[in-house]
């Protein structure tokens, strides 16, 4: 797994992810980012490099779309998120091909989401300062994580 974390102000947005992958007890650190941007919107995913792979190559930015897009791929693994993230508002598109929207200023996916959520949520930092607390207090805490981190902002 992983660890996407992501904060929004209304004004500006940041998102950022690891590069672990991790098949069993072997650890790799990829070169691919797990985050990218369209526009002025942010995305990151988590749980297989093909849902990655096949979200980035779409190059939609509207979270509807892209369920829609992801649900007409076939063969796709569970334990997958992908995050969508503006100024104003965070969408997480799951496994299941629900789409949620956030009320909170900020989001987590991946298999240290409990410990960024805790750093996010305690953050009175602007949004890619807490999304780099956040990633380091992942990695501190969790065996899942690994530097180096691509972070993302707009604004």
């Amino acid at each position: 797994m992983t660890i996407i974390a992501a904060k929004r102000d209304g004004k500006t947005c940041a998102i950022g992810g690891d590069s672990g992958g991790f098949e069993g007890d072997l650890v790799v650190v990829s070169t691919e980012p797990k985050v990218w941007k369209i526009g002025n919107t942010l995305l990151g995913a988590c749980g297989t490099w093909r849902v990655i792979e096949l979200a980035k190559r779409s190059s939609l930015a509207d979270p509807f779309k892209l369920r829609d897009y992801l649900a007409e791929q076939q063969n796709l693994s569970e334990d997958w998120s992908v995050l969508v993230v503006t100024a104003r508002v965070i969408h997480e598109i799951a496994d299941d091909f629900s789409v949620s929207t956030y009320r909170d200023q900020y989001s987590a996916i991946g298999s240290g989401n409990s410990v960024a959520f805790g750093s996010l949520a305690s953050s009175i930092s602007d949004p890619k300062i807490a999304v780099q607390q956040a990633l380091k207090a992942v990695e501190r805490h969790s065996i899942t994580c690994r530097a180096p981190f691509t972070i993302l902002t707009t604004g």
